[in-house]
């Protein structure tokens, strides 16, 4: 049996008198992976490393900020400078998309989060 990743792609805006749909169906794809990774990691107030565990080639992701009061950021380092570029207030969920980067961090606001994740390599 061959290993595949589905999602679904939609986003929807309704303010009742507007209805935007940006819906392009469900989407398969091979993944090469070994193990997926599903975890929770608690993030702190200062920027640290999503742990990645072993994988090497990250393919897909999908992020749900569990905390009910704050939210938690999602982004890159460079030169120990932190730039976010996912926001997820509390609860909120973003993804799947492909991670572009083997070293992502992230960061939560006013107190910590606990960061949910599903990674599989693609």
């Amino acid at each position: 049996m061959s290993k595949e990743i589905t999602y679904h792609g939609r986003l929807v805006f309704d303010d009742g008198a507007t209805r935007i749909s940006f819906d392009k169906g469900v989407k398969s794809v091979s993944s090469t992976g070994l193990q997926p990774i599903q975890h929770v990691q608690n993030i702190a107030t200062s920027y640290e490393l999503v742990d990645l565990g072993d994988l090497t080639t990250p393919g897909f992701v999908m992020f749900h900020n569990r905390d009910v009061t704050n939210y938690v950021e999602i982004g890159v380092v460079v030169s120990a400078t932190f730039y976010p570029l996912i926001k997820l207030l509390a609860g909120e969920v973003a993804g799947p998309f492909r991670l572009g980067t083997t070293a992502p961090y992230a960061q939560a606001n006013t107190a910590a989060c606990n960061l949910e994740y599903l990674l599989i390599e693609a």
